[in-house]
This record gives C-alpha cells, sequence and structure tokens, in this order.
C-alpha cells in the first residue's frame, strides 16, 4: 500500500481541542465542499467520539474540546 501526501484538502472545523498545557490547538476538521456543505457519506463525529479518536495523542497533554453554547461542538 502506497500512501501520498494531500497537497490541498478543503475541510469545515467542527471543533478544537484546546490544551492547557502547551501553545498549541488542535483543530478536528472534516471534509466539504467549497460552499461547506458536508457530503452525505460523513457522519459528524459527537464529543465523545472526538476525544476517543485522539486519546492516544492528547493522553499527554491536558486539554479540552471546544463548543460552541449555541450549537453543540462548533
Amino acid at each position: 500500500m502506497r500512501i501520498l501526501a494531500c497537497k490541498e484538502f478543503i475541510g469545515k472545523v467542527i471543533a478544537v481541542y484546546h490544551r492547557y498545557d502547551d501553545s498549541e490547538n488542535k483543530w478536528i476538521v472534516i471534509p466539504c465542499d467549497e460552499n461547506g456543505n458536508v457530503p452525505d457519506n460523513i457522519r459528524i463525529p459527537n464529543k465523545d467520539e472526538i476525544y476517543a479518536q485522539i486519546a492516544f495523542q492528547e493522553q499527554f497533554y491536558n486539554g479540552v474540546l471546544v463548543e460552541d453554547k449555541n450549537h453543540g461542538i462548533i
């Protein structure tokens, strides 16, 4: 299997993981078209699913998913 680097990606930020003990925030991004529409075959993960997917990388940091108070995850 050959893995190639992506030259361009159009996506929508659905959440931000804010690290308390590091200067980097991590964007959680899903694919979308140029108008910001998410394809029907893409399911937006909930907060628990995002935490599960980033747990290995973020186990060494303290942080939280930043949410939009009106719409749940950003």
